[in-house]
């Protein structure tokens, strides 16, 4: 998960027990609760812009805060 093109999207949850769930993110929750998707700077930067595109994230959700690294898109 760590070398995913956006941090936000490296979650993962795991079944414990009946109703019980744990839930894990590579980078942290801060940026996905503040409405942000971030480039990983593993991965190359075109590839994050590709996907924001693709994806459609900013159509969806207009309110979305694309982090670069060196500058901020919205």
């Amino acid at each position: 998960m760590s070398f995913w093109p956006e941090k936000e999207t490296a979650v993962g949850i795991r079944k414990l027990a009946e109703n019980e769930f744990e839930c894990i993110a590579a980078f942290g929750f801060e940026t996905l609760h503040a409405g942000q998707i971030t480039h990983n700077p593993k991965r190359d930067r075109s590839t994050f812009l590709l996907r924001v595109e693709e994806k459609q994230w900013l159509t969806k959700w207009s309110q979305l805060k694309v982090i670069t690294g060196n500058m901020n898109e919205n």
